[in-house]
């Protein structure tokens, strides 16, 4: 499932892009994960005019969620991340075009070892869900409030 996320969140991070605010997805406790297992964010946070947030910072959370997770450091992910938080790849289209790629690998491999793997997805579920807090969808609902420092989503 770890896997699977990415995407998601490259995604967020190229339309973050667009407005300023990809710092939004660097504050771990910003991140939300709905019961579909979609991330979402509490707040937008506004990037830094002098110092904007990298790809590479982005992959260096990620290699910290990894390594958390017992994640085994051999694995073609295990190197894709570590790519990415050394700076080696820094092009978004390059690195969502890496993760369908393992996503689709993984999805075969799976899909020949246990063509009914619903308790593997059902733990893999529970690991994603340990490492994000609950999603509040009434967060979404209302305007958008700006401050200084960050936006609330209501």
């Amino acid at each position: 499932m770890l896997l699977f996320s990415k995407p998601q969140i490259v995604t967020l991070w190229t339309s973050l892009s667009a407005i300023n605010c990809r710092q939004s997805l660097l504050v771990e406790d910003n991140l939300r994960l709905d019961e579909d297992q979609s991330f979402g964010l509490l707040k937008l946070y506004p990037d830094p005019v002098d110092d904007p947030p990298s790809l590479q910072q982005l992959g260096q959370l990620w290699q910290t969620w990894f390594n958390k997770g017992g994640y085994p450091s051999s694995s073609k992910l295990a190197t894709l991340i570590q790519q990415v938080a050394e700076g080696k790849l820094n092009q978004v289209a390059e690195l969502r075009l890496q993760l369908q790629d393992l996503a689709a690998e993984q999805q075969m491999t799976e899909d020949e070892q246990n063509p009914t793997n619903a308790e593997d997805i059902t733990s893999s579920l529970e690991l994603v869900a340990e490492e994000l807090p609950e999603f509040q969808p009434e967060l979404l609902s209302g305007e958008l409030e700006q401050n200084s420092t960050a936006t609330d989503i209501r």
